[in-house]
């Protein structure tokens, strides 16, 4: 949080003195309620929203962007509770790594133009895997699905980036590992995304090959939005992930979900969604029980646009697992019902 306050004390000078900078921001604020009542406030399974029956800040992100001839540098910092969830796990080896400094960089790159078709890009940056994107505001759902809870966020590494034609875009990237800043284990990672966006389709399918605290791991994910109109909208994703375990087994893990969003008006939209995520033998979520993550479950959600760049939101969200995998006070059950309401904006 440190970083952030000096951040924004020399904002101002740094403005005055350069400026050919652009400066941005993001603010999401979150009432929700968990129906389960956690002890701690502390929501399962999920980075977004994190707290119940608390108001509290979701995230809030203040970033500058300079771009000179062929060069983009790009340095975004953040906070919220989003922030705290999802970083947790950012690894600490030694004494000048972990999730202290980390979680309070979202994003921390340069890219450069290689051609007009191709660019490099190294540093700290969104990931190359899924549609759902860390701003609320940009997504169908306010909350974000199993499947994007648990594929990466963000990634640290190198990659190339090559557009073949106006619809067709290849991506490679070496990487430190599955979400994560400091290393985890002994060996980089590869990444690789193949992305068609023409007239109605997007279609992108994306890999990560690579190793999760030292076991092997291979994950593919193939995402899909169809545009039947101005106003109605669906995706649909389904992902998959293999990785070694202990015993010299594999274990294998994936989830499926489709959403639809109804633009009603400049003002009005509805979301629905429908979600499965299963991951028998705990390999990419961890139950804390000796119960397996197996779940269904679904959204409905309206927004209201009060002003241009502000979205009022609310959304209710179920639950149901095949055994007893949600805290209830001092017991478990196999439901899990949830209501947020939300305001944010961009400037």
């Amino acid at each position: 949080m440190r970083h952030l306050i000096a951040f924004l004390i020399i904002l101002p000078s740094i403005a005055l003195a350069k400026n050919e900078l652009t400066f941005d921001g993001f603010v999401d604020m979150y009432y929700a309620y968990d129906f389960n009542n956690p002890q701690n406030g502390d929501r399962d399974y999920t980075t977004q929203p994190a707290r119940s029956d608390e108001f509290n800040i979701n995230l809030a992100l203040l970033g500058v962007t300079h771009k000179v001839n062929k060069l983009t540098t790009r340095l975004s910092f953040q906070a919220g509770t989003y922030v705290q969830s999802n970083y947790a796990a950012e690894p600490s080896v030694g004494n000048t790594s972990g999730p202290s400094l980390s979680r309070n960089i979202q994003d921390a790159f340069v890219k450069y133009q290689l051609t007009d078709k191709s660019s490099v890009i190294a540093g700290i940056m969104p990931s190359h895997v899924g549609y759902e994107s860390v701003f609320s505001i940009d997504n169908y759902t306010y909350s974000r699905s199993l499947a994007a809870d648990y594929s990466p966020y963000y990634q640290s590494g190198v990659g190339l980036i090559h557009q073949l034609n106006p619809s067709w875009t290849f991506e490679g990237y070496v990487l430190n590992g599955w979400q994560n800043i400091s290393e985890d284990d002994t060996r980089k990672s590869l990444g690789t995304a193949i992305r068609y966006n023409k007239d109605k389709w997007s279609v992108n399918y994306t890999t990560y090959l690579g190793s999760y605290l030292e076991r092997s791991r291979h994950f593919h994910d193939i995402n899909i939005e169809y545009r039947l109109s101005e106003s109605v909208r669906l995706k649909t994703l389904y992902n998959f992930g293999v990785q070694d375990q202990a015993d010299n087994k594999e274990a294998y893990f994936s989830t499926f979900n489709i959403q639809a969003h109804w633009q009603m008006n400049p003002l009005h939209a509805l979301s629905l969604r429908f979600e499965t995520y299963h991951d028998t033998e705990q390999a990419n979520i961890t139950t804390n029980t000796d119960q397996a993550f197996n779940v269904s479950g679904g959204s409905l959600g309206y927004d209201y646009a009060i002003e241009e760049g502000y979205l009022l939101r609310a959304e209710y969200r179920y639950f149901k697992g095949s055994e007893k995998i949600y805290k209830k006070q001092d017991s478990f059950e196999d439901t899990n019902q949830n209501f947020v309401i939300s305001l944010a904006t961009r400037f």
